[in-house]
């Protein structure tokens, strides 16, 4: 008698399990309540100007014309100059350097400077800059082409005395 319960059971539990298996699955019917999408802001900056847009909204940022006066690749000491100083920028054999001349009187300088490898996307990383006067290795990839951007201020006693413009330096490894 135990025999028998034992292979019913055992009939039912595998029926029950087919059964299961082949009955259909039904996806749950799409949400008919509607997403108000205009409530989603984002924030864009703009050079000094922070501006607050709502979902579907446009920013016009002005372009700036780069004149291809020097294509032979490598850029020649390339001036960024301000009312409180210059910043110079030139590349030569896989290395970035820098040189900032004030005309206002600092003590110290606190920077970033930013290099991206432009033909693979990669970024060359972030290396914070203290000095007034140095430079930085890049991956010296030979064909590719680097960008980089300095950002930074100068401090006279702990008091800004002077900021770096906005500058973008490009050349050919």
């Amino acid at each position: 008698m135990k025999s028998l319960l034992k292979k019913l059971s055992s009939i039912m539990i595998a029926l029950v399990m087919v059964f299961s298996i082949s009955a259909p699955a039904f996806a749950q019917s799409p949400s008919t309540e509607k997403v108000d999408t205009n409530k989603a802001t984002y924030e864009i900056t703009i050079g000094d100007t922070t501006l607050e847009l709502t979902e579907g909204e446009k920013a016009a940022i002005p372009l700036e014309r780069i004149s291809n006066s020097n294509s032979s690749g490598i850029q020649p000491l390339q001036a960024f100059p301000g009312d409180a100083g210059t910043l110079y920028l030139w590349a030569d054999a896989g290395t970035l350097y820098y040189n900032i001349s004030l005309t206002v009187t600092a003590t110290s300088f606190a920077g970033l400077l930013s290099v991206t490898d432009l033909t693979s996307g990669f970024s060359g990383g972030n290396t914070p800059i203290n000095k007034f006067v140095g430079s930085i290795s890049t991956s010296n990839i030979s064909g590719h082409t680097y960008g980089a951007t300095m950002s930074g201020y100068a401090y006279f006693l702990g008091s800004i005395v002077a900021r770096v413009k906005d500058n973008y330096y490009i050349w050919d490894n």
